[in-house]
């Protein structure tokens, strides 16, 4: 059953990290950071990390355009670099792409020049590719540090967390990925970690997203409620 408004917990929903980037993004206009979409939104937003991936993207695409859905994808700069081609798919498609620092998650910036100059790589090849910039960002480091977001924000960025991450990297089965996504469905206003690398990832969408379309459950991008007027940053993040 897919539930929209419903205030339901999560599994790591008192962990320390999420309630510091909670108690961040409550103090925070919705253009700086965003955990969650609105409780009573009808949409979640599927996201994408670390791709694109040679084999794995291009079936998450499919899944996604058979569904007729727009999601956002975190590309790292040096798999934009290695596959621009995948990037350039990614934008002709309809999906947004962000930026998710220069290397995988594992090499984290430590510096905020660290932090500058994977961020100006990234841009670069991005750009090169799709001719625009990247406006969302979204952090290795799970709670990224305030001079980062300061950063980050002085560079413009709306830097894009989650609130529901099913671990798809980690499974070893579309079917254990799908019995997880059942036990703990995406709601509206969820912002739904996945990975543009995972092998799993798109037959288990594949399986999900006809269901939760049947219960009312939208899907778009991040940036449906960052341009929305009707919001304000407290009713965002409330509620989750």
């Amino acid at each position: 059953m897919f539930l929209i408004g419903t205030p339901r917990s999560r599994p790591s929903v008192f962990s320390p990290r999420y309630m510091w980037n909670r108690g961040v993004a409550a103090t925070v206009s919705r253009e700086k950071l965003l955990l969650n979409g609105p409780p009573d939104s009808r949409m979640a937003a599927l996201t994408f990390d670390d791709g694109p991936h040679a084999e794995h993207t291009p079936a998450i695409l499919r899944v996604l355009a058979s569904h007729r859905l727009r999601a956002t994808f975190f590309v790292t700069g040096e798999k934009a670099k290695r596959f621009p081609d995948l990037v350039a798919l990614i934008a002709q498609k309809g999906h947004v792409i962000g930026q998710r620092g220069y290397y995988q998650q594992g090499s984290a910036p430590k510096t905020e020049q660290e932090l500058v100059e994977e961020l100006l790589m990234t841009e670069h090849w991005i750009r090169k590719v799709t001719g625009e910039s990247p406006r969302l960002y979204r952090p290795a480091q799970a709670k990224p540090s305030m001079s980062h977001l300061r950063e980050l924000w002085r560079r413009n960025q709306t830097v894009v967390l989650w609130n529901h991450d099913p671990s798809d990297a980690d499974s070893p089965s579309s079917a254990k990925l799908s019995l997880t996504l059942a036990k703990n469905p995406i709601r509206g206003g969820d912002i739904v970690r996945l990975h543009a690398t995972a092998p799993h990832t798109a037959a288990a969408l594949d399986k999900m997203i006809p269901g939760a379309k049947r219960c009312g459950l939208e899907f778009g991008t991040p940036l449906a409620w960052l341009d929305s007027p009707s919001q304000s940053p407290a009713d965002i993040h409330a509620g989750h």
